[in-house]
């Protein structure tokens, strides 16, 4: 896999996730054959999407082979907020949360263009999800993170109402 960071955050911890996200991919995943762009959103906590080939107006890339998966993650203080996720709302309390998913759900998209399955999001979601659950278990992880300014009233599990 190659990846090309021009993200504000640390290099070596999304080269990390990636990796991880990356691991839960089932075959016919090749990460050789596929090039991550990773890059600052400026709108969405995070945003993906892969292509089933290298676009022509792809900026350095025109004349590769392979696939390409660009995603966007935005900064750490539009973290913690819920997405619809399949429908259920799905908390993502940090930008590393954010990252772990959207490259999954992307991941998971290549892996269907490599075996000529029609790419659906519900499959993808589920892999995210999948893969989010599995990156909350690893030791060391916070799952709730809280800047400064975090109110206690926003700690209501989600989909429950306030008294």
């Amino acid at each position: 896999m190659q990846l090309i960071l021009t993200v504000d955050h640390p290099h070596d911890e999304v080269r990390n996730l990636i990796n991880f996200a990356a691991q839960h991919i089932e075959h016919p995943f090749d990460p050789a054959q596929v090039i991550v762009k990773v890059k600052n959103s400026r709108k969405w906590g995070y945003r993906g999407t892969a292509y089933p080939g290298i676009p022509k107006v792809s900026r350095g890339l025109a004349g590769r082979s392979g696939r390409l998966v660009t995603i966007g993650i935005g900064p750490a203080h539009w973290y913690p907020f819920v997405q619809s996720v399949a429908r259920k709302p799905t908390e993502f309390n940090t930008w590393q949360e954010g990252l772990v998913f959207v490259a999954a759900h992307e991941f998971e998209h290549i892996r269907q263009f490599a075996a000529n399955e029609k790419p659906t999001e519900w499959a993808s979601n589920r892999v995210g999800l999948k893969a989010l659950e599995a990156y909350r278990k690893r030791p060391g992880v916070s799952t709730l993170y809280l800047p400064p300014s975090f109110e206690p009233s926003y700690l209501e599990p989600v989909g429950q109402a306030a008294d």
